[in-house]
This record gives structure tokens, sequence and C-alpha cells, in this order.
């Protein structure tokens, strides 16, 4: 009854993107592009995605449509530049400094003076 009066909704859909970056596009597209009702609203911010290269172009129509995104494993540097992911946030730490705490994990408690380091990028 309460829902019948009230003009604000909140909603969570939750959508499988299969880790492709054209899905997860397309699926944001079409929810901007849906009629602006109360059945349907606009999305007010997003959750995600999980990899970068997903994260990436997502982030950039999030900034361009002004609804902010956050993000809880995409570890690109790139997200650290403001003046393209100007809404994008995250709720772990950059490749950069997952690559300082390795080295520093193996300076200090391991003693290594040697380690090699093989750094895959996702963007």
């Amino acid at each position: 009854e309460f829902q019948d009066k009230c003009n604000v909704k909140i909603t969570s859909p939750i959508s499988n993107t299969a880790y492709s970056p054209i899905i997860s596009t397309r699926l944001f597209t079409t929810m901007l592009q849906r009629s602006h009702e109360l059945a349907t609203p606009l999305p007010a911010g997003v959750v995600g995605a999980y990899r970068s290269a997903v994260t990436s172009p997502l982030a950039i129509l999030t900034g361009v449509n002004n609804i902010p995104q956050v993000a809880y494993a995409a570890t690109s540097t790139d997200f650290n530049v403001k003046e393209q992911y100007p809404l994008f946030g995250r709720t772990c730490q950059s490749a950069l400094g997952e690559a300082a705490v390795s080295v520093d994990y193996f300076h200090t408690y391991l003693k290594a003076t040697h380690v090699g380091i093989m750094f895959v990028t996702d963007s």
C-alpha cells in the first residue's frame, strides 16, 4: 500500500554481463533509453563491473551521463585519470598499489633481493 502512494522507488536490478564490455554497455544504454517512469526509473548509480576491461567503457558512459559508478575489483590505473572518469570510484586499490605492496612484502618479510614481477594489463 505504501508503494502505491510514494513517488520514490528504490530498485537494484542485477545483470549478468558475462565479463563482456559490449554486453555491459548495451545493457546500460538500454536502461538509459527506456521510458522514465516509476516502474522503470533511470539508474541513479552503477556498481561494477568486475574487470577493468569491462569497467572502462561503462565508466565513460556513466561519466557522460552524470551517473556515479563504483567498482569493487577494477584495478587499472587508467581510472585514476579523473578527467576521463569523473564519477568513478573503487573499493580496492589500483594495480600500482598492489605492485608496491608486493615488492615491499618480498623485500621486508622474505628478505628477497631480486624479484621478478609480471604485469598483465586488463584494460
